[in-house]
């Protein structure tokens, strides 16, 4: 497969183009295979290495070029299923990532199924190139799916994380990502919330170091009537590290009464970072309610004196004080032993940050 100029991470409608945060270009991309998946599942649930064309049609948030991409380099499919109303289940996925590489994980969940899904990404201290990675999700009415990706890949490797869902009557989807590696990732998210009373709910919590970036694109399409959404991203940007948050809740016509929210938190711990957000609402329906909130900047000088005070220095107060912000994210991983990996990662990026250590 040759390389190839691809578009993505598009806002549903352009802004004032001068800082050039439309859309993403990636350059020479390339795909030669696909990664093996290890797959462990707990309760009622089904694998497979195929999906209905349905899911795989459904709209992500990095875009219809990823489609395209996945396609021409006839990506290898994992397909985990809730496939019987009712069912419950739990599935953790291990990615080594490398280099040229695609992957793709459709997961279904029946009527009144509950599954919770985890995709743990990492790879080896020397990959380099990029890999792609696409998640779809279809929820029937009333079921519940929890999606928590990890990624602690190495910082010569770049990541493409795109995420579609679509959502019947009354179901909800829960998403949580983690981003503690990589050094450039791009992460795409869309939720199609079709049915009446249906939610979806959104946790990034990231920490870019060196000359990390972080591009991030996320979309809910509210149609249903009383659909409610909310997404969460909060992340610390160090040294010279670079992070665009697009946010988008696009209220479309008939979706009467829906509610949505999008909220920030982002530190920043250096005069040489790079912090970009575009918040967008979209209405075509008059009777909702959508807002957007954010707080960024430096260390609350508050709270480093309230920390000073308890005999901790300002560089481990402040170090604290960003890691407040992945730790939303690792109360949602209940798994022991992928949470024990997960908080040593953590530990080497900022030791021991307890308030009872040595300053």
């Amino acid at each position: 497969m040759e390389t190839k100029q691809i578009i993505l991470n598009e806002l549903p409608m352009r802004t004032w183009n001068h800082l050039k945060m439309n859309e993403a270009v990636l350059e020479g991309v390339e795909v030669s295979g696909s990664l093996p998946v290890e797959i462990k599942t707990e309760g009622q649930l089904e694998t497979d290495k195929k999906s209905p064309e349905s899911i795989l049609g459904i709209p992500t948030g990095a875009g219809r070029a990823v489609d395209a991409l996945a396609e021409e380099s006839d990506a290898s499919v994992t397909a985990i299923k809730a496939a019987k109303p009712g069912a419950k289940g739990r599935a953790i996925l291990q990615v080594s990532a490398a280099g040229q590489t695609m992957n793709r994980i459709c997961l279904e969940a029946a009527e009144n199924a509950e599954m919770t899904v985890y995709l743990d990404i990492d790879s080896a201290p020397d990959a380099a190139g990029l890999t792609i990675l696409q998640t779809k999700a279809e929820l029937a009415p009333h079921a519940t799916l929890r999606l928590v990706q990890i990624g602690h890949t190495a910082q010569t490797l770049d990541v493409l994380n795109d995420i579609g869902v679509r959502c019947g009557e009354g179901a909800r989807f829960e998403l949580v990502q983690l981003y503690l590696g990589g050094g450039r990732v791009w992460s795409g998210y869309e939720a199609d919330l079709r049915g009446d009373d249906s939610s979806c709910n959104v946790y990034v919590g990231y920490h870019l170091q060196g000359e990390q970036k972080l591009d991030m694109n996320y979309v809910v399409r509210h149609r249903g009537k009383r659909s409610d959404a909310v997404i969460t991203s909060a992340g610390a940007l160090s040294d010279r590290s670079m992070k665009i948050f697009r946010g988008t809740l696009d209220f479309i016509k008939g979706g009467k009464t829906a509610t949505g929210a999008e909220k920030e938190d982002v530190l920043l711990m250096s005069d040489a970072v790079h912090n970009q957000t575009i918040p967008l609402i979209l209405c075509g329906e008059e009777d909702v309610a959508g807002s957007h909130g954010a707080t960024i900047g430096k260390a609350d000088e508050d709270a480093l004196f309230y920390l000073s005070s308890r005999g901790i220095g300002k560089e481990r107060a402040i170090a604290m004080l960003a890691k407040a912000k992945v730790d939303g994210a690792l109360a949602y991983i209940k798994d022991p032993d992928l949470r024990e990996r997960t908080e040593k990662v953590i530990e080497g990026i900022y030791g021991h940050t307890d308030e009872d250590s040595e300053s």
